[in-house]
C-alpha cells in the first residue's frame, strides 16, 4: 500500500479499478491525502476487493460512510474483471447511496506515463486477435486523446496507426510486442510496471475534474465492454465482429 500527498479538494473519494489482471483500490481524503493498494495476479479481484478496501480507507482514518463519491475505471478489459467490479460497486451503492463518476481504464494507464512530449499508444489485450487502443499527444503539460472513443483494432490496424514517433505501453505488449518491433524498429516501448491501471491516478483525474464531470447514470451504467463476448460473438456467427461502445 502507498500513500502521498496532493492539493486538497474538500471530498472523499473511493475508486477502483478492475478492468486488468491489477485489482487497484484508491481512496483521496478530502484535504488531498491519497492511499492506494494494488493486487497484481490471476483474477481474485470479487475476494479481495474489501480486504483492499479495508486497508485504503483505514489507513486514512476513514469509514465507508465518509465517502462522499465513487469512482471507477470504466474498462475496456477484462469481461469478467469488469463484471465483477461493477457488481461490487452496485453493492456499495445500495448500502451508501452516493454520486459515481467514470473514466476510461486507458486514460489511467496514460496518466501513469510521466513524458514531456511525444506521441503515446495504449494497448490491452482484447483476445481474438483484437487490441484496445487508445492514441495520445502531449499537449499543454497533458496526454491529449486523438480520438475521443477507445478502439478495437486489429494488429495490422494498430501498426498502421502507429506511424512515426511513438510509445507504447499496455499488457498487450506481451503478445503483440514482437510484431510491433518487426514493423516498427524504433518503437519504445515501457516496461511492464507501467502497463496498467491504478486507483490513485483515478481518483486524482476525478477530483481535479468532478466539477466539469456528470455523474454516471445510476439506472444504465456499465462497463466499456467494446465487444460481444467470444460466446456472443459465436452465436451471431461472426467471431471478429466489434460492437459499437456503449
Amino acid at each position: 500500500m502507498k500513500t502521498k500527498k496532493t492539493e486538497s479538494t474538500g471530498i472523499h473519494i473511493l475508486g477502483l479499478d478492475t478492468s486488468s489482471r491489477m485489482l487497484t483500490v484508491a481512496c483521496a481524503e478530502a484535504s488531498g491525502l491519497v492511499s492506494e493498494a494494488d493486487l497484481y495476479g490471476e483474477l481474485q479481484h470479487s475476494e479481495k476487493f474489501f480486504n483492499l478496501m479495508e486497508s485504503v480507507l483505514s489507513s486514512l482514518s476513514l469509514e465507508l460512510k465518509d465517502v462522499d463519491a465513487f469512482a471507477i475505471g470504466l474498462g475496456p478489459g477484462s469481461f469478467t474483471g469488469l463484471r465483477i467490479g461493477f457488481s461490487v460497486l452496485k453493492g456499495l451503492l445500495a448500502a451508501h447511496e452516493r454520486p459515481v463518476y467514470g473514466i476510461s481504464s486507458l486514460d489511467l494507464i496514460a496518466d501513469g506515463i510521466s513524458l514531456d512530449s511525444g506521441r503515446l499508444a495504449v494497448l490491452m489485450n482484447a483476445r481474438r486477435e483484437r487490441i484496445y487502443a487508445a492514441f495520445y499527444h502531449f499537449s499543454a503539460g497533458r496526454w491529449e486523446r486523438e480520438t475521443p472513443e477507445d478502439e478495437v483494432l486489429s494488429p495490422e490496424e494498430l501498426t498502421s496507426r502507429s506511424n512515426g514517433e511513438i510509445y507504447f505501453t499496455g499488457d498487450a505488449l506481451k503478445e503483440y510486442g514482437d510484431l510491433i518491433r518487426k514493423k516498427m524498429p524504433k518503437a519504445v516501448f515501457f516496461q511492464e510496471n507501467f502497463w496498467y491501471p491504478h486507483a490513485d491516478r483515478l481518483v486524482n483525474l476525478v477530483r481535479s475534474r468532478y466539477t466539469q464531470m456528470k455523474p454516471l447514470d445510476r439506472g444504465s451504467f456499465k462497463p466499456a465492454y467494446l465487444r460481444l463476448s467470444e460466446a456472443e460473438e459465436k452465436k451471431l456467427g461472426n467471431l471478429y465482429s466489434p460492437t459499437a461502445r456503449g
